[in-house]
């Protein structure tokens, strides 16, 4: 499961840890002094918010996992691309930028808080599950690999599949459907009906209230 592509991957990791992080009240402690904008030349040609400015404030209200992804992914940005993969947990993305591996951040997100992670697999419901065996596809490199690893809820070699658009491993659309149908019918039901409701905007004026044109 894929959210739609925004601006940039900061940004997309921020609005994460915004909406999983506990409502905290600012009080004495001294909130770090960072550039809020900061003009995205690799990526999108355009000004956002600064990565620095993301992983301070996160940090500020969290030092936990969301703040471990944030650090780990400047990190990894600091590297000149014919080191990236040389570097633990690193690798080159689609922008061409050495940045935090897919497969370690979904880690992150998947593991169990009392582990240091995220846990949005328990929290998360059906998302959650698909993170979790994801992070297990994600580790495998090619096809051969991707086509016998067994994952924890969706069983033997077959589970993960090789997507040869997106060029890595992840969970198997034949292994899940099944899986749905039998664990998840009521999330299946509410998606159905939410996509019979956006079916019925004929134009993208009408297209709103969570759904995409």
């Amino acid at each position: 499961v894929y959210a739609p592509v925004m601006a940039s991957w900061s940004a997309r990791i921020a609005l994460l840890a915004g909406a999983s992080l506990k409502a905290s009240v600012v009080d004495s402690k001294e909130v770090p002094c960072t550039p809020l904008c900061g003009f995205d030349a690799a990526r999108t040609g355009r000004c956002h918010i600064s990565k620095a400015y993301a992983t301070a404030l996160v940090e500020f209200f969290d030092d936990g996992p969301w703040s471990a992804i944030m650090k780990h992914h400047m990190s990894c940005e600091s590297n000149v691309i014919g080191t990236c993969d040389q570097v633990a947990h690193c690798e080159v993305d689609g922008a061409g930028m050495c940045a935090a591996s897919r497969s370690w951040v979904v880690a992150q997100l998947a593991r169990p808080g009392t582990e240091g992670g995220a846990n949005l697999t328990d929290r998360c419901g059906l998302f959650g599950r698909l993170l979790a065996d994801g992070a297990v596809c994600l580790q495998e490199t090619n096809s051969t690999l991707c086509s016998n690893v067994s994952t924890p809820k969706w069983g033997g070699p077959g589970a993960c599949a090789w997507d040869e658009i997106r060029q890595v491993c992840d969970v198997s659309s034949r292994v899940v459907m099944p899986t749905l149908r039998q664990y998840y019918s009521e999330d299946l039901v509410l998606a159905n009906f939410r996509r019979q409701n956006c079916s019925r905007a004929n134009t993208s004026d009408l297209c709103s209230a969570g759904c995409h044109w």
